[in-house]
């Protein structure tokens, strides 16, 4: 009985640290997000200016953070 309610508590534990890991990811994209919301509005006040190349760029680091939350959801 002993043995079965540690190994609870460890993984009661454990999920915790996933969802603190979890909204420090969300956090980061927010930020992300804002910033390209700045630079959309950059593009309409000024359109002969080129910002396509910024914008891929943030996209691909959008994506890396997605992959990464989904492997902590499976550890």
């Amino acid at each position: 009985m002993l043995m079965s309610s540690q190994q609870q508590q460890q993984q009661q534990q454990q999920q915790q640290q996933q969802q603190q890991q979890q909204q420090q990811q969300q956090q980061q994209q927010q930020q992300q997000q804002q910033h390209q919301q700045v630079q959309q509005q950059l593009q309409q006040q000024h359109p002969h200016h080129h910002y396509h190349h910024q914008q891929q760029q943030q996209q691909q680091q959008q994506q890396q953070q997605q992959q990464q939350q989904q492997q902590q959801q499976y550890c």
